[in-house]
């Protein structure tokens, strides 16, 4: 579902985390090849706000280097949580 405006929505739910950081609630629905009409699932991601505003201002990240910061990201939070 898209805003009048074209922009991806703005989705709140206990179940949906941003795929680079992790923090669940409110996310924004991130074309990956920044291709708004591009709705594929394998081109779509969650992101909170401040990943959106990062990764925007990197608009030539690839989804290789986006699933790279998402790995790097995660096995952080395992060495910290153990």
């Amino acid at each position: 579902m898209q805003s009048k405006r074209g922009r991806a929505p703005i989705e709140e739910s206990a179940e949906r985390k941003c795929f680079l950081c992790g923090e669940p609630g409110e996310v924004h629905v991130h074309h990956i090849d920044l291709d708004d009409h591009n709705n594929t699932t394998d081109n779509l991601i969650d992101l909170c706000g401040s990943c959106r505003k990062a990764v925007n201002r990197a608009a030539n990240m690839s989804r290789d280097e986006l699933l790279s910061i998402r790995k790097e990201i995660s096995e952080k939070v395992v060495r910290i949580s153990t």
